[in-house]
This record gives C-alpha cells, structure tokens and sequence, in this order.
C-alpha cells in the first residue's frame, strides 16, 4: 500500500517535470510543504516577521526606477576629483560598454527622511547613465537600483559606498582620509570620533592600512584647505610628512602657505619633497640605546623592540617547526626569566 502511495507521488513529479520549466517545477514542489509559499524568494536578511518599511538594514531585490529620480545629495562622495572622474577616459569606456549590454550592476539607493531615492554606491554608473540619456535625447530613461531599508543604519551606507570602489576602482589614501572625516562630521555619526569612523569604514581592509589611513587623516586635519590635492599625494611621502609635522608642529602655518600656492599635484608633490628635505636636516637622529653580546658563534643585537640574531647558518633550510619550538622557548624565557 505504501508502495503505491510512493509511485503515484513520483508520476505526479514527474508529469510536473515534463509540463514546467524547472523553476517553476521547484515552486510548484515546494508548494505541498507548510509555509513554502511564503519561503519563496525571500532574502536571508527577509524573514516573515519584519515588514517592508521597518527599520532595519537590509539590501531587497533590484527594482528599475526613473534616471532623474535619483539624487545624490546626502551622502559626500568617496572621489575628490568628480569633475575629473565624469569627463576620464574609464567614463567613456563605461558609456561604452552600458550603451553595447546595458546596465547588469544596479545602484544602491537608499530612502531619505522625504521619501526621495539618495545614491549610496553607483556614482560612475549612475553618472555614464545620465550622460548616454543626454547624449542620445531620450525621453524617460530608466536605472536599476537595489534599495536600502527605510533608516538603514548611517555608518553602513557610508561602507557600502566605500566597497565598491575599494574593491573596483580603488581609492587613494588622501581619499579614504577625506571620507572618513566628513564622515566623523555627520550629525548622524556625531557619537563617534574619526578614528573609530576609520576603523568602522575600513574595517575589511589590512591593519596597516588602516594606520596609513590615520596618518592622512592627521595630514589633513593639519593642512586644512590649504592641501588642494589631497588625492594626489602618494603614500610614502604623505606618510613621512605626516610624521614631520608631528615631531614640527611649529613648521605646519609655513607648509599650509606653500601648499596654496601650487597649481597643480607635481609642485604639491615638489613642496612636500622639499619639506620633508628641510625637517629632516632639523631633526637631529636619536640613537637607540643597544646591546651587543655574543655566544658561541651567534651574535646577538638587542634594540627597543628587536632582536637581532646572527649565526652563519642558513636559516632558511631549518625546518619550519623546529624554527617555531626555538622561538617558543625563547619567549618562554624571556616572560619567565
């Protein structure tokens, strides 16, 4: 009997198979256990209880909306250089490629306190669409945009921004500092001080990273407006100017006048070169305290913070473990005496 009862449910499956697409056949399978209709293409970050408008942070299917009603007053943009970005050879190629297969990536937006969509993360998208819609006189062009839930949290807009371009385009240093300051700024954010702001933001990124991202940060709250190319400035050299200034501070008013005067980011990069040249000169070196002693054929160097160990071996063809329980008993001295 039960025998039959199986067989009869495997000729439906199968009649439901051979009458269906196999999306539908899923649906239709699906659809005989409790609460699978309401399963049905739902979100992870969707579950039954929470309504469309609650104020969570969510990102919910992609929906095409009108090209102009989409704004992008609310959040500052990642890029410094918009004007520069808008009119680049990679717009261009972008235009291209969106007028031959069409817009696949769609937009963030999310919903401000007026009901309006606000762009989180798209510019470049977002910018070749409304560009192409000028350029070819069309006279309702459309977008395709993922919508953030109604009070998504603030800091996470800010990172879904900062994402993608980390991931595609990348930022510079002076970039990702002048961000996390205007977003330290933001009313919204007014609990948290820009250093948390950078390690919220950039949290994904190398631990290094992030320090570099503070050191520009500190160049920028120093400089002020009188840095004009903050985004052309490369990493070593913001990096060792933002330690002089730390160690000068006396020298900052002096760099703040030069640095307003240069036309473009080569005498900004030139200044700086000469600055670092002049602090450098100033600073005498410290010597760090050391002691050197020898055992055996190993001589040792000891600093603040190194060690340094010499032997005439080559250490690379020590095994890796027997390398490790070397160390470990070094440690284990060190700590225990």
């Amino acid at each position: 009997m039960h025998m039959q009862k199986w067989r009869g449910c495997c000729i439906r499956i199968a009649a439901a198979c051979a009458t269906v697409t196999p999306w539908k056949w899923l649906t239709a399978t699906l659809s005989g256990f409790p609460d699978a209709k309401a399963r049905q293409m739902r979100t992870p970050s969707q579950s039954s209880d929470v309504s469309p408008d609650q104020s969570v942070y969510r990102i919910l299917r992609p929906r095409v909306v009108p090209l102009d009603q989409i704004h992008s007053s609310d959040l500052p943009r990642d890029r410094l250089d918009l004007p520069g970005q808008a009119g680049s050879a990679e717009m261009q190629a972008l235009k291209a490629s969106l007028s031959q297969r069409g817009q696949r990536v769609p937009v963030t937006v999310s919903r401000d306190q007026q009901g309006r969509y606000q762009l989180v993360s798209g510019w470049r998208r977002l910018t070749a669409l409304q560009q192409l819609a000028e350029e070819q006189g069309l006279a309702d062009p459309m977008i395709t945009a993922r919508l953030t839930g109604i009070g998504a949290a603030r800091m996470e807009l800010y990172i879904d921004m900062v994402e993608s371009n980390l991931l595609h385009q990348g930022l510079s240093f002076g970039e990702m500092a002048q961000l996390a300051l205007t977003a330290s700024a933001d009313p919204a954010l007014s609990d948290l001080g820009v250093g948390e702001v950078v390690t919220r933001l950039y949290g994904a990124l190398p631990k290094m990273k992030r320090s570099y991202i503070r050191r520009f940060v500190y160049l920028l709250q120093v400089l002020g407006d009188g840095l004009r190319f903050p985004h052309k400035i490369s990493r070593n050299q913001g990096v060792a100017v933002s330690r002089q200034l730390r160690n000068n501070p006396e020298t900052a008013e002096d760099l703040r006048q030069s640095l307003s005067q240069c036309p473009n980011e080569t005498t900004q990069s030139a200044v700086f070169a000469q600055y670092l040249l002049s602090t450098r000169v100033r600073t005498p070196q410290k010597t760090q305290p050391e002691r050197r002693f020898h055992l055996g054929k190993t001589h040792v160097t000891g600093r603040m913070g190194e060690c340094v160990i010499r032997r005439d071996t080559d250490f690379s063809r020590i095994d890796t473990a027997v390398l490790s329980r070397a160390i470990q008993a070094f440690e284990r001295i060190l700590q225990n005496g």
